[in-house]
């Protein structure tokens, strides 16, 4: 007598499904993911949500075994397409990412605005028009999905979002509405939140105290560089750099915003006196806010000849406004001035970002080699184009309980 015909989806009946959705899943290679999502309509739901993202972002940059990696995007300003990076294995070079499936007007006129597991921010800019974005998109290079944020209409009060002068721009997502929601800070010191589960833009009320801390933060973002930021425990983190009085003397400190007030608060990161600093990177670094910084370094001989020399030091945030040094390096056989950390490697090698040239700084052998450059590509390499693949698409909200 024949066996009696086992369903396919038998595996979701006999697995709990934290141990299915929370444990196996999210560590499946990217490549494995679409076939995943055919299994059943439960499986489709889960793997599109941002809940699913953010447990997979979570695997991906807290396990050294992991099998993705963080890509980086280089931009191509006359194709329809961009290169990507792995930025563990820089040395297998660039590959040819999804061409765009949006309209562009001019390709150099693109900008990657913000990140978050997996989906892009892009900013385009019409010739005609270049103090304004044409269109604000949230889009997923694996799969392709994207979207158009509500564009404004006359007279709306969130025209203002779409105005290219400076302001602040971050996306996080909010676990209990599985809602990723975009916090743009204008040049006016105005707040505006986006949601894409409802699809429409609302001004948050600033208090006298953001006014006041926030004057000279937004200046620093422009339509070519964002300050950098990251996501942790559901509160976004800014880089503040203010010029105290000469050039590269600056101080520095967090500003964050919790998602959950929609308030902001300010943080103080150690100063640097009167030394002459350049911010290489401010980064997740197992689990916790990392502050990489390089410091020029001035001495001066019997012989009053001056020699000039860099160290780099890292800080962790061990609690708000509790910093600890967690490493020295140098002095450095060359500059890393104006250069920035796009990424540190689980081997504890360096990817540094100098206009449109990538290198590898070997922290071990002292040595810095160059991994590709753009500068005959017709490319260039944005300071915001670090993501992790996932399939989340910014077209199916489900909440997924």
């Amino acid at each position: 007598m024949a066996e009696p015909h086992t369903p396919r989806n038998t595996i979701t009946t006999k697995l709990p499904w934290e141990i299915l959705f929370l444990q196996i899943l999210p560590r499946l290679p990217v490549k494995a993911l679409p076939n995943a999502m055919c299994v059943c309509k439960k499986w489709y739901l889960y793997l599109k949500s941002g809940a699913f993202a953010s447990t997979y972002h979570h695997h991906v940059v807290s396990n050294d075994d992991h099998q993705n990696h963080h890509k980086y995007l280089v931009v191509s300003t006359t194709q329809r397409h961009m290169y990507s990076i792995d930025c563990e294995t820089p040395k297998d070079g660039l590959v040819v990412a999804r061409n765009l499936p949006f309209f562009l007007p001019f390709m150099g006129n693109m900008s990657i605005l913000t990140s978050l597991h997996g989906l892009l921010c892009i900013g385009t800019i019409q010739p005609q028009n270049p103090g304004e974005y044409y269109d604000l998109i949230l889009w997923n290079p694996l799969t392709g999905d994207y979207k158009m944020l509500s564009e404004p209409k006359k007279g709306c009060y969130h025209k203002e979002c779409y105005k290219i002068s400076e302001g602040i721009f971050g996306l996080y997502y909010i676990s209990s509405d599985d809602d990723y929601r975009l916090l743009r800070v204008t040049h006016h010191l105005n707040i505006y939140i986006y949601s894409l589960k409802s699809n429409s833009w609302r001004m948050v009320e600033s208090t006298a105290d953001f006014q006041q801390r926030a004057s000279e933060w937004t200046s620093r973002g422009s339509y070519w560089e964002q300050p950098s930021h990251i996501l942790l425990n559901e509160k976004l983190n800014f880089l503040k750099q203010v010029d105290r009085g000469g050039t590269f003397i600056l101080s520095y400190s967090v500003m964050r915003f919790d998602t959950k007030t929609e308030k902001f608060t300010e943080i103080s990161i150690p100063s640097f006196g009167n030394q002459m600093t350049n911010c290489l990177g401010f980064m997740v670094l197992g689990g916790r806010i990392h502050f990489c910084v390089a410091i020029l370094i001035e001495e001066e001989n019997y012989m009053t000849n001056r020699r000039y020399y860099e160290i780099i030091e890292l800080w962790r945030m061990d609690g708000d406004g509790y910093w600890t040094k967690v490493l020295t390096y140098g002095p450095m056989s060359f500059f890393l001035w104006g250069r920035s950390i796009l990424h540190w490697m689980r081997n504890g090698n360096l990817l540094i970002r100098h206009l449109d040239s990538v290198y590898l700084l070997d922290m071990k052998k002292h040595t810095k080699e160059m991994i590709f450059t753009c500068q005959s590509m017709d490319s260039k390499i944005p300071p915001t184009g670090k993501y992790v693949e996932t399939t989340v698409s910014p077209n199916q909200r489900h909440v997924y309980v």
